[in-house]
């Protein structure tokens, strides 16, 4: 998880690519989703502090945004498994 969130933190899209690996391990996908949510509070930490700009915050979006799609359909797929 540090990784993926040291990647996105740095504007890595390589955070990407780390969330395919932690799924196709075995990883859960809430955790994941809920490993964006703390990055995504950080993301906003580093614009108050002026570490980010607006710029920066657009593109962390973008990451986290295609990260969520990567994650979504895994979710279905687990309440499925459960019926």
């Amino acid at each position: 998880m540090k990784n993926s969130i040291n990647a996105i933190l740095n504007l890595d899209k390589t955070a990407i690519k780390l969330t395919e690996k932690r799924l196709k391990a075995g990883e859960d996908p809430l955790k994941l989703l809920e490993d964006l949510r703390i990055i995504a509070n950080m993301i906003g930490e580093k614009y108050k502090k002026g570490e980010f700009f607006v710029s920066d915050l657009v593109y962390a979006g973008e990451i986290v945004k295609e990260i969520s799609e990567i994650v979504r359909p895994k979710l279905s797929g687990m309440g499925k498994r459960e019926r």
